[in-house]
């Protein structure tokens, strides 16, 4: 009889540990490996992405009394976003965000951090004069009503497709 229930329950703290494993898995990104690359399903985002092009303005904290340089959002989700500017930027570095998307009077304020960053080649022309990036950016800090604004606008969008 304690021989039953010693094996239901190594059984069901194996489980317990399978899972434990898996949403650990889950919640922080880790990887199990190469095999990653071959699985169907690797999309690792949680929230949808919208290719949306909005005017942004940024500037790194760690040079806060710098003026705002522009740029353009590619794509936009609830938890960043990818925009293209005309700045090289440094992986892990800190941006003020500012961005206004149609339908609303007040700026969409964030703190982000860039997670990376591909210079894009211009065919047409072969000069360094013009060079522009494509940069990823994950939010790190939004105040509610930024967040608000965002999410409005995201399900706007969703309506929309």
């Amino acid at each position: 009889m304690y021989l039953f229930y010693g094996t239901i329950l190594v059984i069901l703290l194996s489980i317990l540990i399978v899972i434990y494993k898996e949403e650990r898995r889950l919640r922080f990104g880790v990887s199990y490996g190469k095999i990653d690359r071959y699985l169907i399903l690797k999309e690792r985002r949680r929230y949808i992405r919208f290719n949306e092009e909005v005017p942004v303005h940024y500037k790194t904290i760690q040079n806060s009394s710098a003026a705002f340089h522009g740029g353009i959002t590619k794509d936009l989700s609830k938890a960043g976003l990818g925009m293209v500017i005309d700045e090289r930027l440094n992986i892990e570095e800190i941006l003020d965000i500012n961005f206004k998307v149609p339908d609303f009077d007040r700026p969409i304020k964030v703190i982000g951090r860039v997670v990376w960053i591909k210079e894009i080649k211009d065919k047409e022309s072969n000069s360094q004069e013009k060079r522009t990036f494509r940069v990823g950016i994950s939010f790190r800090k939004i105040d509610p009503e930024s967040e608000t604004l965002l999410v409005l606008y995201l399900n706007k969008l969703k309506q929309r497709k």
